[in-house]
């Protein structure tokens, strides 16, 4: 089993579309095990509320529902 180790930009890649979002999305397509550290976490967050993209409490409902798929 390959697991992918990402870091707050990549995870931020995720729901902001910038350059790697497309293959951010693949990633997550696919079923892949990830996991990052829980500052990463934070920092995600963190840039979820001093940017928030439109659909803000959307994002933030995937961020909790990663942060408890890493939690094994």
């Amino acid at each position: 089993m390959i697991l992918y180790y990402l870091d707050a930009s990549a995870w931020v890649k995720r729901y902001y579309q910038e350059s790697g979002t497309a293959w951010m999305q693949d990633l997550f397509a696919h079923n892949r095990t990830m996991a990052c550290a829980s500052l990463g976490l934070i920092e995600v967050m963190a840039t979820s509320v001093l940017n928030p993209p439109p659909n803000f409490v959307l994002v933030l409902l995937y961020l909790l529902y990663d942060a408890f798929l890493m939690v094994v």
